[in-house]
C-alpha cells in the first residue's frame, strides 16, 4: 500500500483543528475564524508539498522504498489541493446564520476524511473513510433536521453505498477478480460508487442535502473524491458497461432537470448530480485519456461547485432564498458576488479557458473513438448544465434598479473565491502541468500509463 504524506499530514492537521474547535466552545463566528485558519494551514501544507515532492521523496526513499510519498505521482497528484481548496471556500463564506460551531467541527472531520482518501489506494481504507465521512454528516443533521425527512434519506443511500462497498472489496479480496468474485465484487462497487456520486436512480438524498442542510457540510462531503479514488484504487477491475449506461444517463437526465428547477438550489443539485455522471462516464471508458479527463473534471467541479454553491447560499443569507418568482438582484450593488458565481459555475461545466474545459475535451475527445452516441450526450448535458449556471445568474444577480441592503463579498470571502477562480483558471491555460507522465500508484493498472501524447492532447485542446 503506498501513502501520500502531504495529505494525510493535512487531514491529521484538520482533525486536530476539529479537536481545537471542540475544546474552545467558540461562538459560531470566531468558530467559523478557526476553521477557516485551520483550513487554510492544511491546505497550505499540501501546496508547499508541490514544489518539494522530489527532495522529499528521495529522502523517504531510504526509510520506506516505494511506499511512503509526498504526493501520488499520476493523474491524482493535483486531487488534494482541490479538495483542500474546496474546503476553505465552504468555510471561508459559510453564513454563520446557518452555520454553528457545530457544524464548523463536522466540516473539518468531513473534510479531513477526503483528504486522507487521497492519501492511499487501499479500498478498504477509502471506505471506511467513507463510513466516517458520512457518520459526521448524520451526526449533524440529525441534530439540526431530526431522524426522518432529508437526513433519514441521506443515512439511507450512504448505509447502503458503505455496506455494498465493503461487501464489493471484501468479496475481491478473498476470491478470484477473474471469476464470479470480480463480478460480484465489481458490481457492488459499481453500486456503492453510484450511491455516493448521487447518480440516478439512487440520487435523491442529493436534492434534500442541498435544499436543508448548511450548505459548507454538504460541499466539503459532495466534493469529497471517495467516489474516484474508490473505483479508481488498487484491485478494483474496471467498472465497463454498466456504470457507463447510469453514468451516460444521469449526465443527461441531470442536466435536463436542471433547466426545469424553479429553486436556484435544486438547479445547482441538479447540475451536481449531471457532472458527476460525466465523471463516472470518464471512469467507466477506462482509456487514458478520459480517466484523465474525468479527473481534471472532478478538480474543477470541487472547486467550482464548492464556490458556486457557498456564493449562493452566501446571498441567501444576506437576502433570501433565489427563485423564479423572486425579483432577482442587482448586480451593479453587488457585482463580486454576480462574477464569483457566474465564473466559477461556468468553470464547473467546462468554459474555455478553465481547468473544466480542459477535463470536458478530454472527456469528449476519448469518447468519440468509442461511441458517437455517447459523445453526443455528454456535449448535451454539458450544454444544458452551462444553460442552467447563465439562467441563475440572470435570476439570481440582475434585473433590478433597487438595492435590498445586501453587502458584497466581504474581504474574508473575496480571498477564498479569488483563489479558487485563480486555480481554475491557471489550471485551464497550462493543462500539461496538471496531467503528468508516469504511472499512478494510488490508482492501480487501468489509470497507470498515462502517456506523453494525452499530455499534449490535453495542452493542445487548452490552447
Amino acid at each position: 500500500m503506498t501513502v501520500s504524506l502531504g495529505p494525510l499530514l493535512a487531514a491529521c492537521l484538520l482533525l486536530l483543528g476539529a479537536g481545537d474547535l471542540a475544546r474552545r466552545r467558540l461562538d459560531a463566528r470566531r468558530a467559523r475564524a478557526a476553521a477557516t485558519a485551520w483550513t487554510g494551514t492544511a491546505l497550505a501544507m499540501i501546496v508547499i508539498c508541490v514544489p518539494l515532492a522530489g527532495l522529499v521523496d528521495d529522502a523517504l526513499a531510504g526509510v520506506g522504498g516505494e511506499t511512503v510519498t509526498t504526493l501520488t505521482t499520476g493523474w491524482a497528484r493535483w486531487t488534494p489541493v482541490a479538495t483542500g481548496l474546496a474546503g476553505l471556500v465552504a468555510v471561508a463564506l459559510a453564513p454563520v446564520r446557518t452555520h454553528t460551531p457545530r457544524t464548523f467541527i463536522h466540516v473539518l472531520v468531513v473534510l479531513a476524511t477526503g483528504l486522507a482518501a487521497t492519501a492511499t489506494g487501499e479500498p478498504a481504507v477509502i471506505v471506511a473513510l467513507w463510513a466516517l465521512a458520512s457518520a459526521a454528516m448524520w451526526h449533524d443533521l440529525r441534530h439540526r433536521l431530526g431522524s426522518r425527512g432529508p437526513a433519514r434519506l441521506f443515512a439511507l443511500h450512504q448505509a447502503f453505498g458503505v455496506t455494498l462497498a465493503a461487501l464489493g472489496v471484501m468479496v475481491l479480496a478473498i476470491g478470484d477478480a477473474s471469476g464470479w468474485a470480480g463480478t460480484i465484487g465489481a458490481a457492488a462497487i459499481i453500486a456503492a460508487a453510484t450511491a455516493r456520486l448521487g447518480l440516478l436512480p439512487l440520487h435523491l438524498w442529493v436534492s434534500g442535502l442541498v435544499e436543508s442542510a448548511p450548505m459548507g457540510l454538504v460541499v466539503v462531503f459532495l466534493t469529497g473524491p471517495t467516489a474516484p479514488m474508490l473505483l479508481l484504487a488498487d484491485g478494483i477491475p474496471a467498472p465497463g458497461t454498466g456504470l457507463l449506461v447510469v453514468a451516460a444517463v444521469s449526465a443527461l437526465l441531470g442536466g435536463l432537470l436542471g433547466l426545469v428547477q424553479p429553486d436556484a438550489r435544486r438547479g445547482l443539485s441538479a447540475v451536481t448530480v449531471s457532472v458527476s455522471g460525466i465523471v463516472a462516464c470518464g471512469i467507466a471508458e477506462a482509456s487514458p485519456t478520459t480517466v484523465a479527463g474525468a479527473i481534471l473534471a472532478w478538480q474543477a467541479y470541487a472547486i467550482g461547485m464548492a464556490g458556486a454553491l457557498m456564493v449562493l447560499s452566501t446571498t441567501e443569507a444576506r437576502r433570501g432564498p433565489i427563485t423564479l418568482t423572486g425579483a432577482g438582484g442587482s448586480f451593479a450593488r453587488t457585482p463580486k458576488l454576480a462574477v464569483a458565481f457566474l465564473l466559477l459555475g461556468l468553470a464547473v461545466v467546462g468554459f474555455p479557458a478553465t481547468l473544466g474545459f480542459v477535463g470536458e475535451d478530454l472527456l469528449i475527445e476519448g469518447t468519440r473513438e468509442s461511441s458517437s452516441l455517447l459523445m453526443v450526450a455528454l456535449a448535451v448535458a454539458t450544454a444544458a448544465n452551462g444553460a442552467t449556471v447563465v439562467r441563475w445568474f440572470f435570476t439570481g444577480f440582475t434585473g433590478r434598479r433597487d438595492h435590498a441592503g445586501e453587502p458584497d463579498l466581504t474581504t474574508r470571502e473575496q480571498w477564498a473565491v479569488t483563489a479558487a477562480l485563480a486555480v481554475l483558471l491557471v489550471g485551464g491555460l497550462t493543462p500539461g502541468r496538471l496531467v503528468p507522465d508516469g504511472p499512478n500508484p494510488a490508482f492501480g493498472p487501468r489509470s497507470a500509463g498515462s502517456s506523453a501524447h494525452t499530455d499534449a492532447t490535453a495542452a493542445g485542446h487548452a490552447q
